[in-house]
């Protein structure tokens, strides 16, 4: 799949080319996620002293899948009405030995048109993983019902998902501290 700014490769297509284009896509990233979730990766601290583990080769990949995913949803978003794509790509949410390629899957169900799915996504609001992204989309969503999940992250010592955690708890929080 050719990678382009807002999906602009599948703006000409149908409907049901991106959605097999999606699926495509999801079938490559399942091959990549192995049965188990490997041991991380020796890493670094980086600048805000949070310890980040090397990435697998098959993490980025899959993340990239979740990417072009994102280009046919935003190229197509009736596709977003799908139950049976959405049960899919969710399936990759809930697999943690995807580890952080299961970020780019969260963040397609960033809109209040998938807020339904708000309960399996915050299930994911403790794992490292994912969970700077599992807030934005939550916000996304606008759903409220997560502020006492979220407030920790508010003290998170990576200055994007604090960012995050606090944006939505400017928006939801009745009793901000």
């Amino acid at each position: 799949m050719t990678r382009g700014r807002h999906g602009s490769r599948w703006q000409d297509a149908d409907e049901a080319e991106a959605r097999e284009a999606a699926l495509a896509a999801l079938e490559k990233a399942w091959a990549l996620i192995p049965a188990e979730r490997p041991d991380d990766l020796p890493g670094k601290t980086n600048s805000e002293g949070v310890y980040i583990p090397d990435h697998h080769h098959f993490e980025t990949t899959v993340w990239a899948y979740g990417a072009d995913i994102w280009a046919l949803l935003t190229a197509h978003p009736s596709l977003r009405g799908d139950d049976d794509l959405f049960a899919q790509l969710l399936a990759v949410v809930n697999d943690r030995a995807a580890m952080r390629g299961r970020r780019s899957f969260s963040l397609l169900f960033g809109s209040v048109k998938l807020a339904k799915y708000a309960p399996q996504i915050a299930a994911y609001v403790d794992d490292p993983d994912v969970y700077g992204h599992v807030v934005g989309t939550l916000y996304k969503m606008r759903m409220p019902d997560y502020v006492d999940q979220i407030r920790p992250h508010a003290n998170s010592p990576s200055a994007w998902i604090r960012k995050e955690a606090k944006r939505y708890l400017a928006k939801y929080d009745a009793n901000p501290s």
